[in-house]
């Protein structure tokens, strides 16, 4: 998931609540480059509608330029498509700001591998060591 491209899609009005949802669902599968490909019925279960509304959802979304659809097949026929995401495309509000939000940039600085090194034991709180360090 990419809080990047989350808080970019909330911003965006694209036309009706329903294609926010899945461009919300696009994003929240997306990598930081913007490709994700969750199939239909994926989306149409996230979203709480039919799979018919997923397909013409993501083709107004694509023909609006928010999303791009690359369908991909192997020998032996269709597998899946390939969702890339382009939330720098204009709002269809014509006045409305596409700018990330500060706190976003602060804390969202794209997908990193980090490794703990040596092994820590972390044990949970109980209520009574929670109070003592409070107190």
């Amino acid at each position: 998931m990419s809080m990047l491209l989350m808080a970019k899609a909330m911003q965006l009005q694209v036309g009706s609540t329903a294609q926010k949802m899945v461009l919300l669902k696009l994003a929240d599968n997306a990598n930081d480059k913007g490709e994700c490909f969750p199939s239909y019925e994926t989306i149409a279960r996230h979203c709480e509608i039919s799979r018919q509304s997923a397909i013409n959802h993501i083709k107004s979304l694509c023909k609006k330029g928010f999303v791009r659809k690359v369908t991909r097949k192997t020998d032996k026929g269709h597998t899946s498509n390939l969702y890339i995401l382009d939330l720098e495309a204009k709002s269809l509000d014509e006045g409305s700001q596409n700018s990330v939000p500060e706190v976003v940039k602060e804390f969202d600085h794209g997908s990193q591998t980090i490794g703990l090194g040596g092994s820590q034991k972390f044990l949970p709180r109980t209520s009574q060591s929670f109070n003592q360090s409070i107190n």
